[in-house]
């Protein structure tokens, strides 16, 4: 077995090892790339969650103690620890409410388990509706 000597020192390689395992928790913690699919199947639980509350309200979507209109979908889902988080706006009259909704696998299946105020009208609020 030869040994290593000259340049490369184990003091080297060891660095080079922690260098490589903190650059891989480094890109773990900026999120994970997600599929096409994935980004659909976690809308599709929101979505569900939407009219779900919807139909418990009576066919009305509550906001502030007042009925909210649907407006969209965003497109955009980001991962985050276990979770994904994507928004989707409703109005009440002229105003403007931005809701994020975390989904989380739960036995495998996608699950709407918080529902956030972000915004009003453009302004932060971040105010947490509902929680499981």
């Amino acid at each position: 077995m030869k040994t290593l000597t000259g340049k490369l020192s184990w003091r080297k390689i060891f660095a080079s090892i922690l260098v490589v395992i903190l650059a891989g928790a480094l890109a773990a913690c900026a999120g994970k790339q997600m599929s096409d699919l994935e980004k659909e199947t976690v809308q599709m639980a929101m979505s569900n969650y939407i009219q779900e509350k919807t139909v418990r309200g009576g066919g009305t979507y509550l906001l502030d103690g007042e009925r909210a209109d649907f407006d969209y979908l965003h497109d955009g889902v980001k991962a985050k620890e276990d979770m994904f988080i994507s928004c989707a706006d409703f109005k009440i009259g002229s105003d403007v409410y931005d809701l994020d909704y975390y989904v989380k696998y739960i036995d495998g299946k996608p699950t709407v388990v918080k529902e956030v105020l972000h915004k009003k009208n453009g302004e932060k609020v971040n105010q947490v509706l509902w929680q499981k």
